[in-house]
Formats: structure tokens, sequence, C-alpha cells
């Protein structure tokens, strides 16, 4: 009788039947000039205490290889609307230039400001962060948390919340869709 007893709790316990997490995952997408922003969130939680959560934010800069730049095949003169002979190059060309130059600024901007940010966490207890691509155009830094181990005054450098609800409700008030 003992030996049925020990067997069954430990069927019990191997078929996880001692707990009862779900999972909520939320992401969002947005362009601007010419970067494509990802970001979602993977959260385990247990009834309305939250466990773990994965964050992953990918960017890519879209180049668009269709255009010349002018949209003509020329030389990047014709729709010139430059009349002061300033040396600065300006109409289609100059947008196009433009266009480019703010899409890699903003792309190396991320990416100096998340090597900032995963030095600063490095000591976290409960964080992990991982560069996941890092390359001329993409870019993808990964978040793991663990909520049984960090501390509220750590967690609260991520603006997140413990109480699921909450968490929620947070996110998709920063418009990611839940499901």
């Amino acid at each position: 009788m003992k030996k049925l007893l020990a067997l069954l709790t430990i069927v019990l316990i191997v078929s996880g039947c001692s707990t009862s997490e779900d999972k909520l995952y939320c992401d969002s997408t947005i362009t601007s000039n010419n970067l494509i922003t990802k970001t979602s969130y993977d959260i385990t939680h247990e009834g309305n205490d939250v466990k773990y959560v994965k964050i992953v934010y990918e960017y890519e800069e879209v180049i668009d290889e269709t255009e010349d730049g002018v949209g003509t095949g020329t030389d990047g003169t014709t729709e010139d609307d430059d009349t002061k002979n300033d040396g600065i190059v300006d109409g289609k060309v100059g947008d196009a230039i433009d266009d480019v130059a703010d899409a890699i600024l903003d792309l190396a901007g991320i990416k100096v400001m998340y090597t900032n940010k995963l030095n600063e966490y490095d000591e976290i207890e409960g964080f992990t962060g991982i560069i996941d691509d890092n390359e001329q155009n993409k870019y993808k830094v990964t978040y793991e948390i663990d909520f049984t181990k960090i501390s509220d005054d750590d967690l609260n450098k991520f603006d997140l919340d413990r109480d699921y609800d909450t968490l929620k409700k947070s996110l998709e008030d920063q418009d990611l869709t839940c499901k």
C-alpha cells in the first residue's frame, strides 16, 4: 500500500498537477522613418502573479532598392529645387539621403542605448539580457526577467508590475495587442 501511495504521489508531481501557469503574449509593430520596430512580451503567470517575462525588441532598417533616389533614373539633378547654391544636396536626392541618414542614426542610437542599458543591468539578479542579432540594418535584443528572483526596486527599472492584470493593462495602454 505504501508503494502505491508513493507511486501515485510521484505521478501527480511529474504530471504537473501542482502548478497552473498560464501564458500571455503581447506584441506591436511600428514603422517610422524606414525603421521597423517590433516589440513582444511573453508573460508566464500563475493566477494574478507574474512569474517570468521575456521581452524581445527587434529593429530593422528598411532599404528601398527600387528607388534611385530621384525617381527619374538620371544623375540626381532632375526635380532638384535647390536654388540657394549652398552646396547642400536638396530635392529628391537630398530627401533620400536624409531618410537613409535618419534611419542609420536611429539604429546606431538604439544600439548604443541598449549596450548602455545591458551594462547597467548586468548585476541585477533575475535579469538576463542578450543581443541576438547585430547586423548593419538589423538589431535584436532580448530581456529575460525572473520575477521570483528580481527585487521590487530592480523591477521598477523595467516599468513592469508583478500583478498580471496591471501589467496586461499597462501593455495594452501602450498599444500592444495581447492574446
